[in-house]
């Protein structure tokens, strides 16, 4: 602890946004076919095959590690316990100022980046239940948004918390009051905290009534955003298809009532006010989501398509299901793993061209942009998390330092986040008591 002391200052200069950026959840999953697009154009790089053996780097130094927590501990606010057979993974590592937040089903507590000292832990509500899904960050203010167990047993409680002080600004209950509805299923949620507004979607289909949208200080019920009454490509009423958002956009698909035509509308989340409009003419067009709000990337069936910010389409490929943004390049996981190892690919956002591809190392997973603009890629070795930088612009990768990783942990899904000094990981471990959450910081 005693060489983390001595960074206060410099710990509460980290940027906000750079927290935002880098914050993500790892998670162990399969993938769908995924293929480049129709226009891809000639090949610039070719990032090489497997990685070659390298000795490991130099192991980042521990500065601490916070005492294991119960997963299944009840929550503070009196909620119902998370007692589980399954020792439940974290689901975020939100990081703000000062003040690292860990998000798993047993609750929201706060930790300080300096020595790892428990700051709060927030209350729930009395009759919500256990944590089942959250925003990917906080907004520029700190607040978050996670989402608990309603008593109807679907994910659609929700609770909005000020990571500075740990307090609950506001919460409610979205379950649909409809008897016959599904109840919202984690896998589907989408929430985000914006800076002025919280935004969430129930569902994956983007069913209007599974979309709801608040103040996000008061907890005020918001209208959905709708195009204004005299559009000229749907002149007369429109009525809304689905509605999807991710990051700073909010996505609307509208059938014209007088023609049938159908219109895709794309929103800034925070004002709600109209920034595009696109005619859907694609034979049996479906909006099944968005991968991205800036730039706009929309699923659109089994295809990933990018917007201008005109509403221009401007390509469109076999969407992948791991993606990644870092400034004017779309990484991609290119296809499913094959001989052991992770097919990667870049593609330039304006144009759809593939920049470069590679195989890379079993197990390589996306963990954001670094503090350099980079592709920051990773994966678990043994007891060690192996990092790596990777020039989004011709996949050449830079191997960077290991992290050592509890030799008790349950698994492999982490949540990790990062500052511009430290790197925080927080796993699951097997404790005399059962699983239990640790968190631990590194210095970079």
């Amino acid at each position: 602890m005693s060489d983390g002391e001595g960074r206060i200052g410099l710990v509460a200069t980290v940027g906000v946004l750079l927290f935002g950026l880098l914050t993500v959840l790892v998670v162990i999953s399969t993938r769908q076919d995924a293929t480049a697009p129709a226009d891809t154009g000639e090949l610039v790089a070719d990032a090489g095959a497997t990685l070659a053996p390298t000795a490991p780097p130099a192991a980042l130094g521990r500065i601490w590690q916070t005492p294991a927590v119960p997963t299944g501990a009840a929550t503070d606010g009196g909620g119902p316990s998370t007692d589980t057979a399954d020792p439940a993974p974290p689901i975020r590592l939100w990081a703000h100022d000062a003040t690292l937040a860990t998000v798993a089903p047993s609750g929201v507590s706060g930790y300080g980046s300096l020595d790892g000292t428990r700051l709060w832990t927030a209350d729930a509500p009395p009759d919500a239940g256990p944590v089942c899904a959250a925003g990917d960050e906080v907004n520029a203010s700190g607040i978050g948004a996670v989402l608990r167990t309603a008593e109807g047993g679907g994910c659609a409680y929700l609770s909005v918390i000020d990571t500075d002080t740990g307090t609950t600004l506001w919460s409610t209950d979205l379950t649909d009051p409809d008897p016959g509805a599904r109840p919202a299923d984690p896998a589907d949620v989408t929430v985000t905290a914006g800076d002025q507004t919280v935004t969430v979607n129930l569902d994956a289909a983007g069913t209007p009534a599974a979309f709801h949208r608040f103040d996000a200080a008061t907890g005020t019920v918001l209208p959905p955003p709708a195009p204004p009454a005299d559009e000229p490509l749907c002149p007369g009423d429109a009525e809304t298809q689905a509605l999807h958002h991710a990051g700073s956009r909010i996505v609307e698909l509208t059938r014209c009532t007088g023609t049938g035509d159908l219109l895709l509308n794309a929103y800034a989340a925070d004002t709600g006010e109209l920034e595009w409009t696109h005619p859907a003419d694609d034979p049996g067009f479906t909006l099944s989501g968005v991968a991205a709000g800036d730039p706009v990337l929309l699923r659109q069936g089994p295809q990933l398509v990018a917007y201008a910010e005109t509403g221009d389409e401007l390509w469109r490929m076999a969407g992948p299901d791991r993606s990644l943004v870092t400034g004017t390049v779309l990484s991609v996981q290119d296809g499913p793993p094959a001989a052991g190892l992770v097919p990667l690919a870049g593609y330039d956002l304006a144009t759809g061209r593939r920049l470069w591809t590679e195989d890379a190392e079993a197990g390589t997973r996306f963990f954001g942009e670094d503090d350099r603009g980079a592709l920051l890629t990773g994966r678990v070795t043994g007891n060690a998390l192996w990092l790596e930088s990777r020039d989004p612009a011709t996949g050449a990768a830079t191997p960077g330092p290991i992290a050592e990783l509890p030799a008790h942990r349950v698994d492999d899904r982490l949540a990790v986040a990062y500052d511009e000094y430290q790197l925080y990981v927080l796993a699951t471990v097997e404790t005399d008591e059962g699983p239990a959450l640790r968190l631990r910081a590194y210095e970079r």
